[in-house]
């Protein structure tokens, strides 16, 4: 934390309640010091979101094997369940190595920070913009999926309107 704010915080406050309002400027200084913190995390993870998928463990899957997957309308099922199969041990990879993936956490949604829930809210959002999908509406499955309690599915939901 910056002194300067600290001692600024100090001499703006006078009078009977100088202790008080000081007590409030530095509680307001420390929140904002303390999302300041998060705030840089959520731009670390901006920059380097999925750069996993660019690396060799990942790159050939998500490069050549998925994109064709969804793609290509020629595929039938039957090369599609083989593509999944070749690229399931790239996804678990990209998983193992992602704290925004449930499937990172031995616990999963409930081993994670909010700045890991963030950064996956976010992901799902860019995901079902990219593939034409209305993310709310895959919010039953997600629930499913990932065991969201009712109340942190509210709260992304509420996310995912108000953003």
């Amino acid at each position: 934390m910056d002194i300067d704010l600290y001692d600024r915080v100090k001499e703006d406050a006078t009078g009977d309640d100088a202790e008080a309002k000081t007590g409030i400027q530095n509680h307001q200084l420390r929140v904002e010091e303390l999302m300041r913190v998060v705030i840089e995390e959520l731009k670390e993870r901006a920059l380097t979101h999925d750069d996993s998928k660019l690396d060799d463990e990942e790159s050939e899957t998500y490069l050549k094997i998925i994109p064709k997957m969804y793609g290509d309308d020629k595929v039938t099922d039957e090369q599609r369940a083989k593509m999944k199969i070749a690229a399931q041990p790239a996804i678990e990879h990209h998983y193992s190595v992602n704290a925004h993936h449930p499937e990172y956490h031995e616990a999963g949604v409930d081993s994670m920070t909010l700045v890991d829930i963030i950064e996956m809210v976010c992901d799902w959002k860019a995901a079902s913009e990219r593939s034409g999908n209305n993310l709310m509406d895959n919010m039953e499955n997600n629930q499913a999926r990932f065991r969201l309690t009712g109340q942190l599915r509210n709260i992304i939901e509420n996310t995912i309107k108000t953003f």
